[in-house]
């Protein structure tokens, strides 16, 4: 049996997680005789709801932690290793956390962050953030574990003392996968000359869409028979919503959504899916704890805005798994998109795609399949922007796909090299 810790699956409401996690354990599972996952998780429950179905050999480990949590659990282990090496003491009752046990038994880890090791995305506490990821690498690799960094983007750090310390951490990693270029050279500019660098896609390129019968029953119960119209899904993001409404930016998003939206549909003659790619999970529903609300919230808000609502559809009466909003996505004729992985989404179905940028990764990912073009930054892009790409695209939208298709498949069988890398690494120290 081959222990795997997965980290980077603790976000309960991020369908772009959802996606990497099964597609991580696929990779792995695929690629390693007799796997045994082990994810960390804040609320067990969930997680195995999300991921039981799928039929892994999946371990659900309660317990997790911010950046205070994973600098303590680094001290006990700096004294662990210390006793062992100086006095040859080794001390296991140091190490009596599920956090640290489990890394400990574990044959190889496996991070999936993502885009949370950055400041475009994380802050400076909490379990995303630059300076609690570095700290989550070094448990690892002090307590003498492999670490390998699945797809993801990783940069840019603001400040030097973030810089050095994800540099420091991510040089003792035994290999780094990125899934753009940007992200390859910024890691070479701060000096992360170490471990080998790769790019492959996103893991989530290769998502199975939920089957046609159960995507035509989820759009029955949302009241969706069909247009008789091409189709154009925007997924509504409620994290550019919540930025937008605390930022000075040239027009606020949801507003610039809705009369885009009321230009698709009066020029264009199409209808319009509304997609959300983060939801919040119904056991947490009435939490207190969740402040902004999911992107339900967003698409809800920009329906309201709306002038011609019968043509367009909310996607807002459940929650969907990943696979299940993936075959939404791919009902549509082209996507608009801010959420990264509802882009991952279409873009891995051949769908041409704007995608609305809030990070590094934009841009780098869009590049990959030659539309590049059609990024537009959330903080200065206008209607007049918006409305030049989206027409532009339109009219081009048959070539794009035929160019897009080629593109699309080298990506997806890129993404079998990680789980190649993991099992050369794990056979190695066997």
């Amino acid at each position: 049996m081959t222990k795997i810790l997965i980290r980077g699956t603790q976000s309960t409401e991020s369908i772009g997680v959802h996606a990497m996690t099964i597609c991580t354990m696929e990779i792995l599972d695929k690629s390693i005789q007799n796997a045994e996952f082990y994810i960390f998780s804040t609320n067990s429950d969930i997680d195995h709801r999300l991921y039981d179905k799928y039929g892994f050999n999946l371990c659900v480990v309660k317990g997790i932690g911010g950046s205070k949590a994973m600098l303590s659990r680094l001290f006990r282990v700096s004294f662990w290793r210390a006793l062992n090496k100086c006095i040859k003491l080794d001390a296991k009752r140091l190490l009596n956390d599920e956090v640290l046990q489990t890394t400990y038994e574990a044959d190889i880890v496996v991070d999936m962050l993502g885009d949370g090791f950055s400041y475009d995305i994380g802050g400076l506490g909490g379990n995303i953030s630059p300076i609690g990821h570095s700290l989550t690498i070094l448990l690892a690799t002090s307590l003498g574990k492999d670490t390998v960094l699945f797809p993801q983007s990783i940069g840019p750090f603001r400040t030097k003392l973030v810089k050095y310390l994800a540099k420091f951490a991510l040089n003792k990693a035994k290999a780094i996968i990125v899934r753009e270029e940007l992200s390859k050279d910024y890691l070479i500019s701060i000096g992360v000359n170490k471990p080998p660098l790769y790019i492959t896609a996103d893991t989530a390129f290769i998502l199975e869409p939920a089957s046609y019968e159960r995507i035509h029953e989820i759009l029955a119960n949302e009241s969706f028979n069909g247009y008789g119209a091409p189709v154009i899904g925007i997924n509504i993001s409620q994290l550019l919503n919540h930025k937008s409404k605390n930022s000075a930016l040239k027009e606020d998003y949801i507003t610039l959504m809705a009369k885009l939206t009321d230009y698709l549909i009066e020029n264009l003659d199409v209808g319009i899916l509304f997609v959300p790619h983060e939801i919040t999970a119904y056991e947490l529903k009435n939490e207190t704890n969740i402040i902004g609300g999911d992107d339900i919230v967003a698409v809800k808000e920009a329906y309201e805005k709306v002038k011609n609502k019968n043509k367009v559809i909310p996607i807002v009466n459940n929650e969907y798994s990943a696979s299940e909003l993936k075959g939404i996505i791919g009902l549509c004729d082209m996507f608009i998109g801010a959420r990264m992985h509802s882009n991952i989404a279409a873009i891995s179905l051949c769908i041409p795609t704007i995608a609305v940028s809030y990070s590094i990764k934009a841009p780098g990912i869009m590049k990959m399949v030659g539309l590049e073009e059609y990024t537009c930054d959330f903080r200065t892009m206008t209607f007049e922007e918006l409305k030049t790409k989206v027409s532009g695209m339109w009219q081009k939208r048959e070539k794009l796909k035929e160019e897009m298709s080629p593109k699309v498949k080298d990506l997806k069988e890129s993404v079998w090299f990680n789980g190649k890398l993991v099992k050369d690494i794990v056979a190695k120290r066997k």
